[in-house]
C-alpha cells in the first residue's frame, strides 16, 4: 500500500513540474511572439472543403512556411521560397512540399503571374487563398521568416552540417573546396540561396529543404527542455497567424511524438520556362500539379 502511494506521488510530481513547465513556456512564448492576425474564413482563403474534410480524417495538418527576402519588416516582399509542411500525426511524419516560386498561376485580382508575386500583392492572405485556390488545399495558417533572421535562428542551434558540391563552393563564402562543413547562419543562407549552379531554381528548393531537415533533426537530439528553450528563442525571429496555444499544442505533439521522419518534394515536377509579354515563368499543368501535391501530401 505504502509503496502504490509513493509510486503515485512520484507521478503526480513528474505530471505537475511537466506542466508547469509547459505552462512557462506558454507564458514566455505569448510574451514575445510576433503575431499576424488574417482572416481564417473559409470564403476568404478559399479552403477545398473536401481536402479539410480528409485532413481531419486522416490527421493531418497543413500550413505554408514563406521565406521573405527584405530588410525591414514595413517593406513589402516575395515570398521568395513557399513550403507547405505537412504534419501527419497519424503516421509520424513530416512532409515538406516546395512549390516553385516562378510558377505560373492565377492570383485573385491581378490575373496570371508568378505566386510569389501574391504575397508583394496582398501579404500572407492572399498568398495563402492562391494556394488554396490553385490546388484544392485547405491551408489556414502560415509562418514566415525573414531571410535575414535565418542566419540568427542557425547561429542559434550551432550551424548546420552540409555537404558542398564543387559547383556549390564559389557560392559560400569562406568555403574553398568540396566536402562536409558546420555551416554558420551566414554561409547557411548563401546555401540556401544559390540560384546559379546545376539544376538552377529546382535545386534550390532541395537546399532550402535540406537546410529546414537538418535544423529540425539538430533541434530533436536535443533535451525536452532545451527544445522549449531553444523555441522561445526561435520565435523572436519569425511571424505567424498561429495563436500561442496552437504553436504550443503541435510543439508539444512534434516532441512527445519523438517525430523524426521527414519526407520532401518540390514542385511542380515538370515544367517549361516560358517568356510571356517579355517575363520568364514556370509553367506547367495545373491540375497534374494539384493532383501530384495531393497524391505525397495525403498518401
Amino acid at each position: 500500500m505504502r509503496k502504490n502511494r509513493v509510486i503515485t506521488i512520484l507521478i503526480l510530481i513528474f505530471i505537475t513540474s511537466t506542466g508547469g513547465y509547459i505552462f512557462y513556456q506558454y507564458k514566455r512564448i505569448n510574451k514575445i511572439i510576433n503575431k499576424v492576425e488574417i482572416n481564417h474564413s473559409s470564403e476568404i482563403l478559399e479552403i477545398n472543403e473536401e481536402t479539410n474534410k480528409e485532413s481531419k480524417k486522416l490527421s493531418i495538418y497543413n500550413f505554408v512556411l514563406f521565406g521573405l527576402d527584405r530588410r525591414e519588416k514595413s517593406e513589402d516582399a516575395r515570398s521568395d521560397s513557399i513550403i507547405i509542411v505537412t504534419i501527419d500525426e497519424k503516421n509520424n511524419k513530416i512532409k515538406l512540399s516546395s512549390i516553385m516560386r516562378d510558377t505560373y498561376v492565377s492570383i485573385k485580382g491581378h490575373g496570371k503571374s508568378k505566386i510569389n508575386h501574391a504575397y508583394a500583392y496582398g501579404g500572407p492572405e492572399l498568398a495563402i487563398k492562391t494556394i488554396n485556390k490553385n490546388f484544392e488545399l485547405n491551408i489556414q495558417e502560415y509562418v514566415a521568416v525573414n531571410f535575414w533572421d535565418v542566419i540568427e535562428i542557425v547561429d542559434l542551434i550551432g550551424g548546420v552540417n552540409v555537404d558542398i558540391h564543387e559547383d556549390e563552393v564559389k557560392h559560400v563564402h569562406g568555403i574553398d573546396k568540396v566536402g562536409n562543413y558546420n555551416l554558420n547562419g551566414s554561409q547557411a543562407l548563401d546555401y540556401s540561396r544559390i540560384r546559379y549552379a546545376e539544376g538552377g531554381d529546382y535545386v534550390r528548393t532541395d537546399r532550402q529543404r535540406k537546410i529546414l531537415t537538418t535544423m529540425y533533426n539538430k533541434i530533436m537530439n536535443l533535451e525536452d527542455k532545451d527544445k522549449y528553450n531553444l523555441l522561445s528563442q526561435i520565435t523572436l525571429n519569425i511571424e505567424t497567424s498561429m495563436d500561442n496555444d496552437f504553436i504550443l499544442k503541435l510543439a508539444s505533439s512534434v516532441i512527445s511524438n519523438k517525430i523524426t521522419s521527414i519526407e520532401e518534394k518540390r514542385f511542380p515536377l515538370e515544367g517549361e520556362d516560358k517568356k510571356i509579354k517579355g517575363v520568364y515563368y514556370l509553367v506547367t499543368d495545373i491540375e497534374e500539379m494539384n493532383t501530384d501535391m495531393k497524391k505525397f501530401i495525403f498518401n
